[in-house]
C-alpha cells in the first residue's frame, strides 16, 4: 500500500487511491483521529440453527482444529445426548506431521430446546466466538454459511461423521431439504421422524474479504 503524505508546519496533507475492492473509515474521538483503508466486506448467505417453532439443530464450527478432536467430539457427545450422526462439511484441509487438521462445519438434526443446545455445543471444543454467535446474531441462533466466500466456494461436504444410530428422533426436515438440494451426494439416513415444518430461517450477513 502506497501512501503520499506531506507535513509542512502544523497541517498534514495525504493522497491515497482507493482500489475497486477497498473502502475507509475515519474515527474522531476528543483526543484522537483516525484514518483506515480496508477491504470491503462480502455479503454472506448462511441458514440459522433456528425452527419454526423455536427449537434448534445443532450446528458446530471449528477453525484450525486437528480432525481427530472433532471425531472425538462427536464420539462423546452422541454416547451422551442420544444424537444421531453429524454431517461433516469443511473449508479448508490440510496435513502436516501426520495431522490432519483445518475448518470444520458440522451439522446435526436432532431438534432441542435452546438450553440443551447451549449445554451441548459447550461441551465441544469448537471456538469460542461460535459458542456465544446468539448473544450477537439478531436471529438469536448459530449460522453456518451456505454461500461461497470472496475466492472460497461452500464449505465441501466430507460425509457423516458418528454411529449411525438414534435415527429415531424428531429432526428438522426444512434442514434436510436444504441440504440434499446443496449436495446431491449427501449421504441418506434413515430418519423415521420428521417435523413438519417447510419455513428455513435464512441470514445474510457481512464479514472480511480475505
Amino acid at each position: 500500500m502506497k501512501v503520499n503524505f506531506k507535513v509542512k508546519g502544523n497541517k498534514i496533507s495525504l493522497n491515497y487511491k482507493l482500489k475497486d475492492k477497498e473502502t475507509y473509515k475515519i474515527n474522531k474521538s476528543k483526543n484522537r483521529f483516525s484514518f483506515f483503508v480496508y477491504k470491503k466486506p462480502i455479503q454472506i448467505i448462511g441458514f440459522t440453527s433456528m425452527c419454526k417453532d423455536g427449537k434448534h439443530i445443532i450446528l458446530l464450527d471449528y477453525d484450525n482444529t486437528a480432525k481427530w478432536i472433532v471425531e472425538q467430539d462427536i464420539t462423546l457427545i452422541q454416547d451422551k445426548y442420544t444424537l444421531p450422526p453429524f454431517y461433516l462439511f469443511t473449508t479448508k484441509e490440510e496435513k502436516a506431521d501426520n495431522t490432519i487438521y483445518g475448518n470444520y462445519h458440522l451439522i446435526c438434526l436432532r431438534r432441542f430446546n435452546t438450553n440443551e443446545i447451549f449445554n451441548i455445543i459447550h461441551e465441544t471444543h469448537s471456538d469460542n466466538a461460535y459458542k456465544t454467535m446468539p448473544l450477537r446474531n439478531i436471529f438469536r441462533s448459530y449460522v453456518l454459511r451456505t454461500s461461497s466466500k470472496g475466492k472460497r466456494s461452500r464449505p465441501k461436504y466430507l460425509g457423516v461423521i458418528g454411529k449411525k444410530i438414534n435415527l429415531e428422533h424428531e429432526i428438522s426436515k426444512p434442514h434436510l431439504t436444504l441440504l440434499e438440494s446443496l449436495y446431491p451426494t449427501l449421504t441418506q439416513l434413515d430418519y423415521t421422524q420428521l417435523d413438519k415444518f417447510k419455513e428455513l430461517f435464512k441470514d445474510v450477513y457481512e464479514t472480511s474479504n480475505y
